[in-house]
């Protein structure tokens, strides 16, 4: 009998979305995940909100506003049915691209309109 293919989280019923910065954030970073968890709570209020960590993140090294989204887990039934349809990954990409749009009206981080 051949190992059972990897996961993605350690137990199947990890579930819902989470929102990742580095260890010693810039404060404009916690801005923009805390506004991309708002979309995501405003979606989803019957997902599991597992809230902003702090991690060393490979993937954000520069010293820019930054934050890392898991948006649902693979390996969990329910978050898999949701993550297989277009329309809710659609309303995915829609969470963070509000989120971002807010982040930089608050901050007003950005080219100056």
């Amino acid at each position: 009998m051949s190992p059972s293919p990897p996961t993605a989280a350690a137990s199947r019923s990890a579930s819902g979305y989470e929102v990742f910065v580095r260890r010693d954030p810039l404060p404009e970073s916690l801005v923009l995940a805390g506004s991309i968890l708002m979309q995501f709570a405003r979606r989803w209020p019957d997902r599991h909100n597992r809230g902003l960590k702090y991690r060393d993140l490979v993937v954000v090294t520069q010293q820019l506003p930054a934050c890392l989204v898991e948006c649902f887990f693979i390996t969990n039934r329910a978050d898999r049915g949701l993550l297989s349809t277009r329309a809710q990954r659609d309303k995915i990409a829609e969470a963070i691209a509000w989120g971002c749009g807010n982040f930089v009206r608050i901050t007003r981080v950005g080219p100056a309109t």
